[in-house]
């Protein structure tokens, strides 16, 4: 051990003398050592011994100005050890980063309003979960490996760096990891086998990176990624195997980058509202059939789609919608999205589109309380943009196909005026038809429409 180091840890042993017992136990004097340590020292095994350590103990060593003085950059490092008591470090000044490997806290972490300069909890089991609401971490917030059984609170929190919860198994129903309004200066992570049976609520959080859930898999069945009103700066990664049981939210979430939804298996994800700087990525969706997919109001520059992810009839919400392109990628080419920009793209038609339309709800059986399929604004949207594109005709069919909607929208017994606006919405269409004979031109446009008249029943 470096002289300097050595020095530290007799300071530190000292301190601890006068402030507790003159006898302290083998754990606590390890802790000492080890703070006091510039050395890297090794991860502990995962077997290794736990023992006790008294919560009290550590709360010292980690508020007290005079010990804070003698703990090494690295910081107050705990390996292999079992903290009986609640930590509870409430408004306290940390001054040391908070390094915990390998241990099993037996209740309940209390981080509120603490300042500190950065907080790992590594491969270690939190019984009762952590509190931080309010807290200061000049750094970053590591939560690697951890399993929780109670939630994992920072509601309003500032961290300077990335949070990060790689491999996180968090256990708590309810609530399981609440950082509503808090801002983080780096990215979010749930990735590399996380999972959670709780909801995720991220309501109003600031993130300045990413939002990576790569691979995460929530359990709950009710809302389990709740991110309304959030500022995203990066983009958001829903991917490679996300799966959700419950809602995802974004509702009026400001997105700064993509959006990526690809290869993840979702019940039901609301954007309404939502600004997407870049692109909305949906693909290579699993049991699409199944998912519920509400756009209203959003606003994405690129909304890029294979067909084989479209919601099922009733199950697509598009009214409000705003893109500045539409682009539909053969399912294939949905993994590895991020390589794939240069790929052969199939051309935008309208009737693929008008598809894509006919999948909002409304005609159903029951019927649904709002027909969206008579709502103007998708169906106007899709024209103005084939018109854009040089395409007229196809622009005028999309128009077509929506006062068709309308005319199908009317009473049953209303056939003949329904016949009427459907052969008159051909007739704008298809104006180089208008020399055509009026009557020739309602004996041809009836039945190929598959209009019965009352004769037919």
């Amino acid at each position: 051990m470096p002289l300097l180091d050595k020095i530290r840890e007799d300071k530190l042993i000292e301190l601890a003398h006068a402030r507790f017992d003159a006898n302290l136990s083998k754990a606590e004097l390890k802790v000492l050592h080890d703070s006091a340590s510039s050395e890297d020292l090794p991860d502990p095994a995962p077997n290794a011994p736990r023992p006790v350590i008294g919560a009290e103990f550590l709360r010292w060593l980690a508020s007290d100005p005079d010990a804070a003085l003698q703990i090494d950059p690295k910081g107050l490092q705990v390996y292999a050890a079992t903290i009986r008591g609640k930590l509870d470090l409430e408004g306290c000044p940390v001054r040391a980063t908070l390094d915990f490997r390998r241990c099993t806290f037996l209740s309940e972490i209390n981080l509120e309003q603490a300042e500190t300069k950065g907080i790992y909890f590594l491969d270690s089991c939190l019984a009762q979960g952590i509190s931080a609401v309010s807290a200061n971490i000049q750094g970053l917030f590591v939560l690697h490996s951890i399993v929780a059984r109670g939630g994992i609170c920072l509601p309003r929190a500032q961290v300077s760096g990335d949070f990060a919860c790689n491999g996180g198994k968090l256990e708590t129903k309810g609530i399981a990891l609440n950082a509503e309004g808090a801002r983080i200066g780096g990215a979010f992570f749930l990735i590399d086998g996380f999972e959670s049976e709780g909801e995720i609520r991220l309501r109003g959080a600031e993130i300045t990176g990413d939002l990576v859930c790569t691979g995460a898999v929530l359990k709950a069945t009710g809302d389990v990624l709740c991110a309304d009103r959030a500022t995203i700066g990066g983009a958001v990664f829903l991917n490679e195997g996300f799966e959700s049981k419950g809602r995802v939210y974004f509702s009026a979430a400001k997105i700064g980058v993509d959006l990526e939804i690809v290869g993840a298996t979702v019940a039901a994800v609301n954007c309404q509202n939502t600004v997407v700087q870049g692109d909305l990525i949906w693909q290579d969706i699993v049991n699409s059939a199944s998912t519920d997919l509400d756009l209203t109001g959003a606003r994405v520059k690129n909304l890029r789609d294979d067909r084989e992810s479209w919601p099922a009839k009733g199950n697509l919400h598009l009214h409000g919608l705003v893109y500045e392109e539409l682009t539909i990628q053969p399912r294939p080419l949905a993994k590895g999205i991020k390589e794939s920009n240069s790929a052969e793209k199939q051309r935008l038609k309208d009737e693929d589109r008008i598809d894509w339309l006919m999948r909002q709800p409304g005609n159903e059986h029951p019927p649904q309380p709002v027909n969206e399929l008579i709502e103007a604004q998708p169906w106007m949207l899709l024209s103005k943009h084939l018109e854009d594109k040089g395409d007229r005709d196809g622009a005028k069919h999309v128009v077509f196909k929506y006062r068709c909607q309308l005319a199908h929208a009317k009473k049953k017994n209303w056939r003949i005026e329904r016949w009427w606006a459907i052969a008159f919405a051909w007739l704008e269409e298809n104006r180089c038809a208008s020399d055509i004979p009026l009557h020739s031109l309602c004996l041809w446009v009836g039945p190929s429409f598959g209009m019965r008249t009352e004769k037919d029943g």
